[in-house]
C-alpha cells in the first residue's frame, strides 16, 4: 500500500509540475483532492493534511472548473501585503445558483479585492443535487 501511494504521489507531483491550468480547465473529484495535497493548501489550523478534511472539499463537485469570478460576490477584505503560502493556488468555491461558498481561500479573495481585483481565476464546483 505504501508503494501505491508512494508511486502515485510522484506522478501527481509530476503533472502538477507540468500543468498550467488555463480557464475552462476541468479536475474531477479526485483529481482536486491530488490538488489540495500538492498544493498544500492551508486553513487557519495550517496545512490541510487530514484526509477527511481534503475529501470533504474535493468531493463537494464532481467536476471543479477553472474560470473567472467576480470578487463582488464576496464580502470581505484582507491585508494584501500579508505573505500568504497558498498564493499560488486558486481558490476553491462551490457555486449555489450564483451563490458562492469559499472552501479554500477566502484570506486570498479578499487579499485580490483589497488590490482592488475584478476578479481572479477560481476552481468552481456545482452543489451536489440530494
Amino acid at each position: 500500500m505504501e508503494l501505491r501511494k508512494y508511486i502515485s504521489t510522484i506522478i501527481c507531483e509530476y503533472l502538477n509540475e507540468n500543468k498550467s491550468f488555463q480557464p475552462g480547465d476541468i479536475l474531477t473529484s479526485r483529481e482536486m483532492y491530488n490538488y489540495i495535497e500538492y498544493n498544500k493548501l492551508r486553513d487557519s489550523f495550517g496545512i490541510i493534511k487530514d484526509h477527511n478534511d481534503i475529501k470533504e472539499i474535493a468531493y463537494s463537485s464532481e467536476l471543479w472548473e477553472l474560470k473567472h469570478v467576480k470578487l463582488s460576490n464576496f464580502n470581505w477584505v484582507a491585508d494584501s501585503v500579508f505573505n500568504n503560502k497558498s498564493l499560488n493556488a486558486y481558490p476553491i468555491v462551490l457555486d449555489y445558483d450564483g451563490r458562492y461558498e469559499v472552501l479554500d481561500g477566502k484570506h486570498r479573495i479578499g487579499m485580490y479585492k483589497n488590490m482592488g481585483l475584478d476578479k481572479v481565476l477560481m476552481w468552481v464546483g456545482q452543489m451536489q443535487q440530494l
